[in-house]
């Protein structure tokens, strides 16, 4: 029906699902920063943990809003793997900023 072929995958809008797989890549490589700490030493600080995991969170939301109401448009269903990313995405991200903030306050 579409001309781009991985617009649906088994019926669901699937044509932003690499944006989330990115963000969720960059989370973990946050969480792995996060959990050595001569990185953590190196690189991080509050701001970056801080600013880096509510950015990603928003920007998550937005595309999986928008993922919906572009679905919503084309008559295709909703995207079940985009909402478990965004699971993912919001649990790391708040697991980050845990670690953070219980670490640094034994130092």
């Amino acid at each position: 029906m579409f001309t781009y072929s991985s617009f649906e995958i088994a019926g669901a809008f699937a044509l932003l699902r690499p944006i989330l797989y990115t963000l969720l890549v960059a989370n973990v490589l946050l969480f792995i920063l996060n959990i050595v700490p001569r990185l953590k030493a190196k690189y991080l600080n509050s701001f970056i943990v801080l600013g880096a995991s509510f950015l990603k969170v928003v920007i998550a939301l937005q595309v999986v809003f928008f993922g919906a109401v572009v679905a919503d448009e084309l008559n295709l269903a909703g995207d079940t793997v985009g909402m478990i990313l965004l699971m993912l995405i919001v649990g790391i991200s708040a697991l980050n900023i845990l670690i953070y903030l219980i670490s640094s306050k034994d130092t």
